[in-house]
């Protein structure tokens, strides 16, 4: 069992040895939870700060999977019950926390080629990840607080390469009964009501709470009804873990901060309370260490008059003395090891942020063939252009309408230098495209000039004088237009499938990376597939203004809905295109503008206008091949 804990992720344990893990015993200190309030520190009615806190995060692996567990510290001390209330002092027990996983759906940008570190929003979470919720209860008392384990459900797949967020609440109803009333009389949660100024002294007036029954009985119910629940958060973020060739010989290799070496990079690590409390401790230390360097430049200024001087002596003494609270109300100074620790940590989420992104710029890439390449030319305009020109035929009762104007288009490119000099043109349009999605763009409008599979008669017949769409031979088998329609669909199905396949995270791992923009990639599939339909639908029951002469030829729109189904009947389970035809009975237009709309949702969320700005640099700047942004990842043993 592989496993890295909280602690590990910090820098103290994760040793993987002869494949087995050894997490070692640790955590966020009490001195570091627990609160302590000088007389400098900002005044609040409620204090609610690390009333619940992560104590430590172990991520661990059976080989390929991955599950998280951990331990929680509560702070619910009802030291002061009433008399009357039939509650013992102490620690509170029972108390419910209930913990759940979320994938947090950014997508990480660089500045000066470095990572920018992504907002995550409070309160704002992404989608959870499925089965990562449970409940756990505070059954001891370990260094003067509440102690909860927890295990979450064991996952079959290790965590894609993202951001998440672990969050852990305290719903202050949803506790039994006695948690609830001893709420009230844990008086360490009290702080004291700001009245304002005193209009004859100036000084600010504080009121309070505890010792005040009316304003403690007001200000219980105010936690109760308007604050309602006090939480605690840790980011995880998880570099790609999978090790392996193939597919079939992935394993989850989880390396800790501690265990980064040289290209052997930390790929998770937790960044929790501690992290955070570490960093602001950090900062003031830094501020106290330069109160006295500030204050001497002054005292050394010679052009600065003494009364100024003996002013920003006393403001350097309070500043000192507020910044000294502020520590002490974090805990105190840092130790060696907590920096270390911190230097660490810091480190290692540099590295892991790059793969992250290394990992989305791959996706970046796959969606961008896609939607510029499969879903646009290779889809769209493929199937809308030959339904275009079969709709103008029948209309127009002449076959050869569309033919004529590309005849036209042609004469122009061949006086232009051809087949060729259009087909250069072509290549420096699309140079700062990856090659997948230049090659299938290339191939529809040079098909669309200089070939004739899209003209209008391909796809038509004349029956009694009148020319119809041309569903079925005189053998019975499929028309021209039916065959150009079924064979379209299989090939576009085929190759989307393996793209798709591409940003389908979840084929290998348990979380789907922007899982609302898959989601609307296949849907602009579907407008593609449903397109083919969609011209047939008009075509057969109402293709623009005929002439009296055609009238019989129109369908009723349940007859063509039922050829459809008989048709279905014999097309294998893989094929059947049942799910669209009631889409299909939109019209062209319409599901035009529907499809704009999915490709401008995944390229806005995804960034990837941007990502094509950095691949247009890279190109510009000689990158070639591989070391594009974007190229596949390489497993690598390391």
């Amino acid at each position: 069992m592989r496993t890295v804990s909280g602690i590990a992720l910090c820098g103290l344990a994760g040793l993987l040895l002869a494949g087995q893990a050894v997490a070692q015993e640790g955590g966020i200190p009490p001195n570091r939870v627990r609160q302590v309030r000088g007389n400098t520190v900002t005044t609040d009615t409620l204090y609610l700060q690390n009333r619940v806190v992560f104590r430590r995060i172990d991520v661990t692996s059976d080989g390929y999977g991955m599950q998280l567990a951990g331990e929680l510290f509560t702070d619910f001390e009802c030291d002061k019950p009433a008399p009357d209330s039939g509650l013992r002092p102490g620690q509170m027990m029972g108390v419910r926390v209930d913990i759940k996983l979320y994938q947090e759906n950014v997508t990480l940008k660089r500045h000066n080629n470095a990572i920018k570190e992504p907002k995550l929003e409070p309160g704002r979470y992404g989608p959870q990840v499925d089965t990562q919720a449970i409940s756990a209860t505070a059954e001891v008392v370990e260094e003067g607080l509440g102690l909860a384990r927890f295990q979450m459900p064991a996952l079959t797949k290790p965590l894609a390469p993202g951001v998440y967020r672990m969050v852990a609440s305290v719903t202050f109803k949803a506790q039994p009964a006695p948690v609830v009333k001893g709420l009230k009389w844990c008086s360490a949660w009290y702080g004291e009501l700001d009245e304002g100024l005193d209009p004859v002294t100036n000084e600010r007036l504080l009121r309070p709470v505890w010792g005040d029954p009316e304003l403690h009985e007001k200000t219980y119910k105010e936690l109760l009804d308007n604050f309602q629940r006090v939480q605690t958060e840790a980011v995880i973020y998880v570099a790609d873990t999978l090790r392996g060739d193939k597919p079939e010989n992935m394993k989850t290799l989880l390396r800790a901060p501690a265990q980064a070496k040289g290209n052997a990079k930390a790929n998770i690590l937790v960044w929790d309370t501690w992290m955070e409390t570490i960093g602001w401790v950090q900062l003031y230390e830094n501020q106290l260490a330069q109160i006295p360097v500030d204050l001497k430049k002054d005292l050394d200024n010679p052009d600065l008059p003494a009364d100024v001087k003996k002013r920003r002596k006393k403001e350097a003494e309070q500043d000192e003395i507020n910044v000294k609270d502020l520590i002490q109300l974090h805990g105190g100074k840092c130790s060696k090891e907590e920096t270390r620790l911190y230097m660490q940590a810091t480190a290692a989420r540099t590295d892991i942020l790059e793969q992250i992104k290394l990992f989305q710029e791959y996706l970046q890439q796959r969606y961008w063939c896609l939607v510029d390449g499969w879903l646009l030319y290779g889809g769209f305009h493929s199937i809308n252009h030959p339904g275009y020109n079969a709709w103008e035929a029948v209309q127009s009762q002449n076959k050869n309408t569309s033919r004529e104007k590309r005849e036209e288009k042609l004469r122009k490119a061949n006086d232009e230098g051809g087949e060729a000099a259009f087909t250069a043109k072509l290549e420096e349009t699309w140079k700062f495209d990856p090659a997948e999605a230049r090659n299938v763009a290339k191939k529809y409008l040079t098909d669309k000039v200089f070939k004739d599979r899209w003209d209008g008669n391909k796809f038509v017949a004349t029956r009694e004088k009148l020319v119809v769409l041309d569903l079925v031979d005189d053998s019975g088998q499929p028309g021209k237009w039916a065959a150009y329609r079924n064979n379209f669909i299989s090939e576009f199905r085929k190759e989307t499938d393996r793209v798709l396949g591409e940003i389908d995270t979840g084929v290998l791992y348990a979380t789907q990376v922007w899982p609302e923009v898959v989601a609307e990639a296949r849907s602009a599939r579907d407008d593609v597939i449903a397109l083919a339909l969609s011209w047939e639908f008009q075509i057969r029951t109402a293709a623009g203004k005929r002439n009296e002469a055609t009238e019989p030829l129109i369908e009723d729109p349940k007859a063509v809905m039922q050829s459809w189904q008989d048709e279905d009947l014999n097309r294998p389970a893989e094929d059947k295109l049942a799910a669209y035809f009631q889409r299909a009975q939109i019209q062209p237009g319409a599901l035009k503008t529907q499809f704009d709309a999915h490709m401008v949702f995944i390229k806005d969320k995804i960034d990837l206008v941007e990502f094509t700005s950095a691949y247009r640099r890279a190109i510009e700047g000689g990158a070639q091949g591989a070391i594009l942004p974007g190229s596949k990842p390489k497993w690598r043993d390391n």
